[in-house]
């Protein structure tokens, strides 16, 4: 594999994991392409470069892929295609990627309203301020029986995690440094 090759599928493997955190699956990318299947038609109304990002989303994942089962000597991956992970990424991460954009149109979109809702309003699919919960999953109402609240509910407290593993990701990477280099040290 060549060394671009490497560094984007490094960076897509950051962009999966941090998105298979929001979904609660090991596919993140794939599921977020999904999600904005299901939403096309509102989001391409609501939200800037909708398409251009679905589109720029699925060129990604198919670059993974053919990086991932055509290594070898042709480097696969250009310089855009890096900085497009990346760009992405942090876009997850600061809550300003599409699905997050859209969650938010919609809720500034619906009525406000003394009553408390009957069901959850859609998650935003952002790094959130503090990792703990606002309502734990076991104090909702017993009227909300369709499983796609729970699913929400469970992607908001998977969601919660992100900093906390972010944070101990960072840990492991520092204490591996250390040895490395108390190893190289000694030699």
């Amino acid at each position: 594999m060549k060394k671009a090759d490497n560094a984007f599928f490094e960076a897509f493997k950051e962009l999966e994991t941090l998105c298979g955190e929001i979904y609660s699956c090991r596919s993140g990318v794939s599921e977020y392409i999904l999600d904005m299947e299901k939403n096309m038609s509102e989001g391409e109304k609501k939200v800037e470069n909708w398409t251009a990002d679905y589109k720029t989303l699925k060129h990604l994942r198919w670059v993974r892929n053919k990086i991932a089962h055509e290594a070898g000597d042709i480097q696969i991956s250009e310089d855009q295609d890096l900085d497009a992970v990346c760009a992405f990424r942090d876009r997850v991460i600061r809550g300003k990627d599409p699905i997050t954009l859209l969650n938010k149109a919609k809720k500034a979109a619906k009525p406000v309203s003394s009553k408390p809702a009957a069901s959850n309003p859609a998650p935003t699919y952002s790094v959130p301020s503090n990792s703990i919960p606002s309502k734990p999953a076991s104090s909702r109402s017993s009227s909300v029986s369709s499983g796609k609240s729970k699913t929400a509910s469970r992607k908001k407290q998977k969601k919660n995690l992100v900093p906390i593993v972010i944070a101990i990701e960072v840990i492991v990477i520092l204490i591996c440094l250390y040895f490395i280099f108390r190893m190289t040290a000694g030699l």
